[in-house]
């Protein structure tokens, strides 16, 4: 989290870079910085400051994410630090994440705030929560960018308001890089929970190549490789077997390309299974991506409770 202080109205000098804040309790790291915020006071431009403040949402482990797609809370506080009130506009806000110079796409997936104030008197606050969802395919620290325009303006530029951190742990089953293409990391996961079945294709694998790095990546196919054994039986419940993966075409700086298949073993008795899986290409190389574990058993349906998440919404992580 740095501050970004955007330019000042003509007739109103830059305010001072705002000193970087103390750690708070629980390690959430929380960032000041001081603007003008042309985007958002009256037209009147009397140039009153407005300091935002962001908190860093916690780390997450990569294995809580889908392939590294997460949902994130983040939390913005705007104060009026000077001495009259000021009148506000509605600001709407995206998000823009990036790592090691390559940029990742992220999305408000808020919808439209109704809870702005028309005017913010000396010295008062208001809060802005916000649910970010973001790609970040590979472990490692995110620097999102929180951009803004007036609403009601689609045609306005973008203003740079600030950023915060996120911080994806490597977790269990982190991306591995490709061998024979450096550009590429590859990540694979697998239903976590099933029921005891003899249809082979109720369980899935996901694999997914990654391109984390700043150029445009041509993928060809791969050979998987699925392994599955159960825990507390030497006796595999199905066959080592492989699956062709026909990635093909351009895949751009920052993207993702997944293939979802059928396991292709019956699992059957309740225990828990491990999957390893591996991918190899035409000329031999190969790599161990993943360990993933499904759990079977007869699982009760969960209790609904009031503040659950609705379906498709999606499960949020982090918060404050």
């Amino acid at each position: 989290m740095r501050p970004l202080v955007p330019p000042a109205p003509a007739r109103a000098p830059a305010p001072a870079r705002a000193p970087r804040s103390a750690r708070s309790v629980g390690g959430v790291g929380a960032l000041a910085f001081a603007l003008i915020m042309s985007a958002a006071v009256d037209a009147s431009g009397d140039g009153a400051p407005l300091v935002m403040r962001v908190a860093d949402p916690p780390p997450v482990s990569y294995e809580s994410t889908a392939l590294g797609r997460a949902t994130h809370s983040v939390h913005l506080v705007m104060t009026n630090t000077g001495a009259r009130t000021v009148q506000l506009t509605p600001v709407v806000f995206r998000f823009r994440a990036m790592r090691d110079s390559v940029v990742f796409s992220c999305e408000d997936a808020s919808g439209e705030d109704t809870r702005w104030p028309a005017a913010l008197d000396a010295g008062a606050s208001f809060h802005l929560a916000r649910e970010v969802s973001c790609e970040t395919p590979v472990p490692g620290r995110y620097e999102v960018a929180v951009l803004g325009r007036p609403r009601g303006n689609p045609d306005s530029v973008d203003r740079l308001y600030g950023s915060f951190s996120l911080q994806i742990d490597p977790g269990a089953n982190p991306p591995v890089h490709v061998p024979w293409e450096p550009s590429l990391h590859v990540a694979s996961s697998a239903t976590k929970d099933a029921r005891p079945t003899k249809d082979p294709s109720t369980a899935r694998v996901v694999i997914a190549l990654i391109n984390a790095s700043r150029s445009p990546v041509t993928l060809t196919s791969v050979h998987a490789t699925l392994r599955v054994t159960r825990r507390g039986s030497t006796v595999p419940p199905c066959p080592e077997h492989g699956v062709e993966l026909a990635f093909s075409g351009p895949l751009a700086s920052g993207s993702s390309r997944a293939i979802t298949m059928a396991l292709g073993c019956a699992l059957s008795a309740e225990a828990i299974y491990d999957v390893d899986v591996s991918i190899a290409n035409d000329a031999g190389a190969k790599v161990h991506v993943a360990t993933n574990s499904i759990r079977v058993g007869v699982i009760p349906p969960p209790s609904p409770r009031p503040d659950d998440v609705q379906p498709g919404t999606g499960k949020v992580i982090g918060g404050m």
